[in-house]
């Protein structure tokens, strides 16, 4: 599994919360919602989302 620095987890946490509150369906969707909160922290955001995508492949579960 990726590491995840603490700012990436501050990501993270948040792209869970976003996805699950505003129903996002794209990846897309969800990196232009945290570039919005998160601007400039480009590296955060992909390290985050290479985590969640690490653990949604080996547990099957989204969140």
């Amino acid at each position: 599994m990726p590491e995840l620095s603490p700012t990436g987890f501050e990501v993270l946490q948040a792209a869970v919360r976003i996805a699950r509150d505003k129903q996002i369906k794209t990846l897309q969707s969800l990196r232009e919602h945290l570039g919005t909160l998160f601007p400039a922290r480009g590296g955060d955001i992909d390290q985050a989302v290479a985590y969640w995508a690490a653990h949604v492949q080996r547990t099957g579960v989204p969140s």
